[in-house]
């Protein structure tokens, strides 16, 4: 989605036209949500339920992992959805990551190891140490496909 299309879905969904009208707040927001349609209307809903504003949204997503966890899992009640859509970004994580944890642990651990680091060019050098280096190579492409 793109910067424009991720600002016009925010703005379609909060009741508060007034949030929209620091650029730079929002969009820190929608970076942080990765301009991801399903984070930013549950971001909304968060929003529009709590009487709360962007800038506070962004804080507590930024805060600590346990309040962005629990952001993310809240059901609010968003009557743009359907009824039994509810939790999806924190079930659709939980599932995979539970997922990738059974079927290959040191997929699980690289990804939780990477989840603490910058992202991007990861050199395989500083990864976690595997029994072979054909074992690590495995848990990286489960990782990548």
């Amino acid at each position: 989605m793109t910067e424009q299309e991720a600002i016009d879905l925010l703005e379609n969904l909060l009741v508060r036209k007034s949030h929209l009208y620091n650029d730079e707040v929002l969009r820190n927001l929608l970076t942080e949500l990765e301009y991801l349609p399903l984070a930013i209307t549950q971001a909304a809903a968060y929003i529009n339920t709590n009487k709360s504003s962007i800038s506070e949204y962004l804080r507590l997503l930024k805060n600590t992992e346990q309040d962005a966890v629990a952001i993310l899992s809240t059901d609010f009640g968003d009557k743009t959805r359907y009824p039994t859509l509810t939790n999806a970004i924190a079930k659709t994580w939980t599932i995979t990551f539970n997922k990738i944890l059974e079927h290959d642990p040191l997929a699980a651990d690289l990804l939780a190891f990477i989840s603490c680091i910058e992202w991007k060019a990861i050199p395989y050098s500083i990864l976690p140490a595997a029994h072979s280096e054909a074992r690590l190579a495995g848990a990286v492409g489960a990782l990548c496909s």
